[in-house]
């Protein structure tokens, strides 16, 4: 869980986790008083960085 604030201009928000199995990455996104959300389904591998 994360959370970050922007006020009067662009956001941008990076992170790193460490996972242990492949599963989805959700990010939910307040503007304008409406509630946005993404979905990215990120795969585990054995070993790490693809390998």
């Amino acid at each position: 869980m994360a959370h970050a604030s922007f006020a009067g201009a662009d956001g941008y928000f990076s992170a790193r986790m460490k996972m242990g199995q492949t599963s989805d990455v959700v990010a939910v996104v307040k503007a304008g008083g409406k509630l946005y959300t993404a979905r990215q389904n990120v795969k585990v591998t054995v070993g790490g960085c693809g390998g």
